[in-house]
């Protein structure tokens, strides 16, 4: 309250995002956000609070339009100041960093290790929850290329989805299942063409 207090960009940030979370709860989605009116603190670092928020509402933006480069661009400062941040942004940063890696195809080891060995984010994927199954069926899907368990845990998110905690997050999610999804079926046929021609 004292930062609020003397921070007028703070506080039109603090009132913002509020309006925001009312609003990812009762329909909108992150496309939707107008990401000009998002306000920024020029005083403050990105990893500020305030500032990663704005900046994590653009990230979620382009993953529901499944503009995963963009996403990574975007993300790409929290992540070299992943630290400076608070824990759950961190598990954010780290969660869809990784998540924009692998659908892109970026066979950058190095980073998929350091996240996946990460004790934060490995404590995470321990949850059981809507969002740590998605990650689980990425990670099942492109890192360990195992089909059936990549479906079981998109099966798991699907039936996760009414547990959202804003209309948001469901919409955003669904949608990332369906790309998961489209991916097995692609893999799984593509493994039946290649089996064929044996």
């Amino acid at each position: 309250m004292k930062h609020l207090n003397r921070d007028p960009v703070k506080r039109q940030q603090f009132f913002q995002q509020l309006e925001l979370a009312g609003s990812f709860t009762i329909g909108k989605e992150f496309e939707a956000v107008d990401t000009q009116s998002l306000i920024e603190n020029p005083n403050e670092p990105i990893t500020e609070q305030y500032n990663a928020f704005v900046t994590l509402a653009k990230v979620y933006r382009e993953l529901e339009r499944e503009n995963f480069g963009h996403a990574l661009e975007i993300l790409e400062p929290l992540w070299q100041q992943r630290n400076d941040l608070v824990k759950p942004y961190q598990i954010e940063v780290m969660k869809e960093y990784l998540f924009c890696h692998l659908t892109l195809g970026l066979h950058e080891t190095s980073i998929q290790d350091e996240i996946l060995q990460d004790k934060l984010f490995r404590e995470y994927l321990k949850i059981k929850q809507l969002e740590t199954y998605r990650m689980q069926a990425a990670i099942s899907l492109w890192v360990e290329y195992d089909l059936n368990q990549a479906q079981e845990w998109i099966s798991k998110a699907r039936d996760s989805l009414k547990q959202s905690p804003t209309y948001a997050d469901k919409a955003l999610n669904t949608k990332l299942l369906n790309f998961i999804s489209l991916k097995v079926k692609q893999e799984k046929a593509e493994k039946i063409t290649m089996n064929g021609i044996e």
